[in-house]
């Protein structure tokens, strides 16, 4: 059976929440089941296939496209300070940013794994531990027009308010991205709506590399959208996306969180006035989140979910999400704990063995692309 190769990568948050969940991770783990499923075979060298056309990662060098730029903007409001004080100060918060990332990738690698991301039946990794990543984004970045760049929508909304600490970085996110994918000839590329332009950018980056190396050296991906899950919003504000950022209480849901703090979350979940339960995005966004998560858990569509809770309170429909939470990321949570607190280096490992299987088959493609770029020749 010929399975297309899917490449997604989540950034190091820390502790995943629930549009973490429902947005990327579950999509994973239901591909993962799916391919090999569908694989029915015993043989060795057609698993190895299969795990190799499914490609998962950490993207922990996209998460500090402006981490460190803060830092040196608190160092430099230190104008009371001695030079001596300043400097350690700002050393000591370097430090302090690097220890929170390395934490922060840990932690998310606990929440993926016990999730269901089974490093056995695909290839999983840290993008930092394969260097080919920002070796072929260099390459990308001398072949990408600025007005390419400059049309980019993200861009322009994360910077216009914060220039002081706007990193080169995140004006060059979007090559990045690019070079994830085509640095393993990704064919599809699971994104939420807010990404759709990176991947249009992607696109065109893939298609102008093939002309100058004048032949089809890497696929053109697609991608696939989750529109469902990629919209999970704060449930006490349907106008702001979920965040374990969110100051406001009650707000998310942690895949750490456990029976008693998921029934508290719920049970106060702004909705609305009106009684009856149904889906109406427009008119009533906090209700309407409520049964999208209760879509994308149970598999029940909007219509399903409205006819079973006819003539049925808000406290069932509640009440009722609480318990398929429960049974959905309760053992999540209980597995991660279990991860979290293992000192054998399991988790370190299995990046260690990722990152090998990634960087074999980044390395044939990239001396592929040299290649027919005369790189070496230049």
């Amino acid at each position: 059976m010929n399975f297309k190769r899917i490449v997604s990568g989540v950034q190091p948050s820390g502790v995943l929440h629930l549009g973490n969940y429902l947005g990327a991770i579950k999509g994973w783990t239901d591909t993962i089941k799916s391919y090999h499923n569908n694989s029915f075979s015993n043989n060795q060298e057609e698993i190895n296939s299969i795990n190799s056309n499914l490609i998962f990662f950490i993207a922990d060098n996209h998460s500090i496209t402006t981490k460190f730029l803060k830092d040196e903007n608190k160092y430099e409001s230190l104008e009371n300070q001695s030079n001596d004080l300043k400097i350690s100060s700002f050393n000591n918060g370097n430090s302090k940013v690097a220890e929170k990332l390395s934490n922060q990738v840990i932690t998310t690698v606990a929440c993926l794994l016990a999730s269901g991301v089974d490093p056995k039946k695909c290839i999983f990794f840290r993008q930092s531990d394969v260097k080919q990543h920002a070796e072929l984004m260099w390459i990308l970045s001398c072949i990408t027009p600025q007005s390419w760049l400059n049309t980019m929508i993200q861009y322009k909304e994360k910077s216009k308010n914060n220039q002081l600490i706007t990193s080169v970085g995140l004006y060059t996110y979007p090559i990045l991205m690019a070079a994830d994918i085509l640095l393993y000839n990704a064919e599809i590329v699971p994104v939420g709506e807010d990404q759709i332009q990176h991947m249009d950018l992607t696109k065109n980056i893939a298609q102008r590399l093939n002309r100058l190396c004048g032949e089809s050296i890497v696929k053109v991906p697609e991608y696939s959208l989750n529109k469902q899950g990629s919209r999970i919003m704060s449930l006490q504000n349907a106008k702001k996306k979920m965040s374990k950022s969110d100051e406001t209480k009650n707000s998310c849901i942690s895949l750490l969180d456990k029976s008693d703090d998921l029934k508290t979350v719920i049970m106060k979940a702004k909705t609305d006035n009106l009684s009856e339960i149904y889906y109406d995005i427009q008119n009533r966004p906090e209700v309407s989140n409520l049964i999208n998560i209760y879509s994308c858990i149970s598999g029940l569509t909007y219509e399903k979910i409205k006819l079973k809770f006819e003539n049925r309170s808000f406290f069932d429909f509640k009440n009722d999400l609480v318990e398929i939470l429960k049974k959905e990321i309760v053992p999540i949570s209980q597995k991660a704990e279990e991860l979290l607190t293992d000192n054998s280096g399991f988790m370190d490992e299995i990046m260690f063995d990722g990152s090998v299987k990634a960087g074999k088959i980044a390395e044939q493609n990239l001396k592929n692309i040299k290649k027919l770029l005369n790189f070496h020749k230049i």
